[in-house]
């Protein structure tokens, strides 16, 4: 058995990025390890320089400007506490992890004081600069050069298919990639990001959500099953175009639409705290779990309506970055992707996914980790 300390974006906003972490910790505990996700703190709080700045920056729109309370809110850390409530609750509940790590020394402290075997970084978008904290951390910058700590990268994902490090951030990542022992990306962009700019070869793998099968997830996170017959549009961008998107595909099926997001962010007009609050993980999967059909734009809302069997469609999502579906469509047919200028001519369809394709794909995956850990 190995103890394995896990490297991911920060946990609480997103429902891929805490599901992918879980999927991945219960792979590793199935082989038999003992993972311990560290838990980077997000990107708002993480120096006192920059908490500095936001407080001066509320105490003037809070007392110079006109009508600030109607306009936002000053994300505090309560605030930001309360917001993630039911998300917290899951990753106590299931995921294995460290207290919140505000630094690039805490997370250095943390890991020479926990006996860690191996350290792995990923999955999820952890070598997209501004998506990471700190994005030498994810490198493994902190950890000594001599230290006999194993370290592995699996389905790791640069986000999109252009080059966004800079030339410092490419020197930096094409050196300390030099001292890990594998190396596995998410999309097959990134093969190439890594063979053309950080002189390293790198394996094309599964996210870690795709490694566990619907039945492991209904049974081990007790979810519901009981179909309602809706057209469940995950939206993390929602526009009207999307929206009314969503409700045509609706009306083509049959049935109505519904959203699950909160109905404001921090940045908009807000009354109650609870109009921010993420609804629980569990009520997401079960919304996908349960949908007659599901309408996407995120990354994640496409891979749980594969591994639940749901028909789909996503808006692919450009912002967020399109390379992260290119491996999604090696096992899912074409029809189930569609760009949102192209929104008015599509013809509803209903998606095949090539089974015998995405198991072979899953082993592949599975042997990648494995042999890393060996």
């Amino acid at each position: 058995m190995m103890k394995v300390g896990i490297l991911t974006q920060p946990l609480g906003l997103n429902y891929g990025g805490i599901v992918q972490n879980y999927a991945l910790q219960e792979v590793l505990r199935q082989e038999g390890h003992r993972p311990v996700t560290l838990r980077r703190e997000n990107y708002l709080y993480l120096d006192d320089r920059r908490l500095l700045r936001r407080f001066f920056s509320y105490v003037y729109c809070r007392y110079f400007l006109p009508n600030y309370e109607e306009k936002r809110r000053f994300l505090t850390p309560a605030l930001y506490k309360s917001i993630k409530k039911n998300t917290e609750f899951f990753i106590a509940k299931y995921i294995d992890a460290s207290a919140l790590l505000k630094n690039q020394e805490t997370l250095r402290r943390e890991v020479m004081k926990g006996a860690f075997d191996v350290l792995l970084v990923g999955s999820d978008q952890t070598w997209r600069p501004k998506y990471s904290p700190y994005l030498p951390d994810y490198f493994l910058e902190f950890l000594p050069r001599e230290s006999s700590i194993k370290r592995v990268a699996y389905a790791s994902s640069f986000g999109t298919d252009e080059w966004e490090f800079s030339e410092e951030e490419t020197h930096m990542a094409r050196e300390l990639l030099r001292y890990f022992d594998a190396v596995s990306v998410r999309e097959e962009c990134g093969v190439h990001f890594c063979q053309e700019h950080l002189e390293h070869e790198a394996t094309l793998v599964l996210d870690p959500t795709l490694l566990l099968s619907r039945e492991e997830y209904v049974k081990r996170l007790s979810l519901r099953e009981q179909a309602h017959g809706k057209v469940f549009a995950y939206l993390l961008d929602a526009t009207p175009e999307k929206r009314r998107f969503a409700e045509e595909v609706a009306r083509e099926v049959g049935t109505s639409a519904f959203e699950m997001m909160p109905k404001m962010t921090v940045y908009d007009r807000w009354k109650e705290v609870s109009d921010y609050q993420l609804k629980p993980v569990e009520a997401w999967l079960e919304n996908i779990l349960n949908a007659e059909f599901v309408v996407t734009d995120s990354f994640h809302g496409a891979v749980f309506s594969t591994i639940f069997g749901k028909p789909f469609v996503v808006v692919e999502n450009k912002e967020r970055g399109l390379a992260r579906f290119a491996t999604l469509k090696q096992f899912v047919s074409a029809d189930a992707f569609v760009e949102e200028e192209e929104l008015t001519s599509y013809q509803l369809a209903t998606p095949s996914v090539d089974q015998q394709r995405l198991d072979d794909f899953r082993e592949h995956s599975l042997k990648f980790l494995r042999d890393s850990l060996a």
